[in-house]
């Protein structure tokens, strides 16, 4: 491997740091460097074993899902190299003596994933290490893949430190859109109306029980992109306490509580004006 080559390779890891998508390219492009078939970066809960974040090259999606979710804890090696020391790339066939050997090839891995994908063996490289967590990354090769270069392991010892820090970027980013999207669908799901704007009143954001109180225009109504009140009373109130919940909790302290609504149907009706920052929008 050439050194542009190297510096491309590392320079593609950290844009996956940023941008998970890009993952599966910068994997085949490893690929083509380290002349194997298949690679991953794999993030597993410890105890109980569990995949929590999966990036790899171009495969059948199918079979990969196979490979991490049903074969997982059971290919030769993997338990080991997640117990194992960081940094040590390992042959998975080298870590078993002929008896493994036979017993791995009648295992179901080998006869369902391994052999019928045309592949023979594995390198398996432990990149982080916590109490409850574990990063490898993995390259598997073609039957005829020199897997016992020493070239091969000076390369995944370079690219390690990379890999690892932009894996696990990824990983933290990835939660947060898990987490982002878990809190949206909590929210959607309630039954007071919650609608998210700025300090000009544009609409933000509008949780389904806002949606449909929005469509009835009784009392809100949403024109343009923009929060409308009709009462003016209610309109000067709400106005007041949006101005100052720019400013943040301080400034409005409780004039954005229970603000009256005119709901025009005989039942009392209230908002609450909260700041969700403490910088004007």
């Amino acid at each position: 491997m050439e050194l542009e080559e190297l510096s491309a390779a590392i320079s593609a890891i950290y844009d996956c740091a940023l941008d998970p998508s890009l993952w599966s390219g910068t994997l085949d492009r490893l690929n083509h460097l380290f002349g194997s078939a298949y690679s991953a970066v794999f993030l597993v809960q410890n105890e109980p074993f569990v995949p929590l974040a999966y990036f790899h090259s171009k495969w059948d999606e199918t079979e990969a899902r196979r490979l991490v979710y049903e074969f997982g804890p059971s290919i030769p090696g993997v338990l080991e190299t997640i117990t194992g020391p960081i940094g040590l790339p390992v042959s998975l066939l080298s870590r078993l003596n002929q008896d493994g050997v036979n017993q791995h090839l009648q295992s179901r891995f080998y006869k369902e994933w391994v052999e019928p994908q045309g592949l023979h063996d594995a390198v398996l490289t432990k990149f982080c290490g916590t109490r409850n967590r574990s990063g490898t990354f993995q390259l598997t090769g073609w039957r005829d893949w020199n897997i016992d270069s020493g070239e091969l392991n000076r390369l995944i010892e370079l690219l390690l430190p990379h890999l690892s820090r932009a894996a696990m970027i990824s990983d933290m980013i990835e939660r947060s859109f898990l987490e982002l999207e878990n809190l949206q669908n909590t929210v959607n799901l309630m039954a007071a109306p919650i609608i998210l704007i700025k300090s000009d009143r544009k609409i933000c954001y509008a949780n389904k029980s806002a949606e449909r109180f929005l469509e009835t225009g009784q009392i809100l109504r949403e024109l343009n992109g923009i929060l409308t009140i009709w009462d003016i009373t209610t309109r000067r109130a709400f106005e007041r306490a949006l101005a100052a919940a720019s400013y943040g909790d301080n400034a409005i302290g409780t004039q954005g509580v229970g603000i009256p609504l005119n709901s025009g149907d005989g039942y009392p009706a209230v908002c609450y004006v909260l700041p969700i920052n403490n910088t004007k929008a």
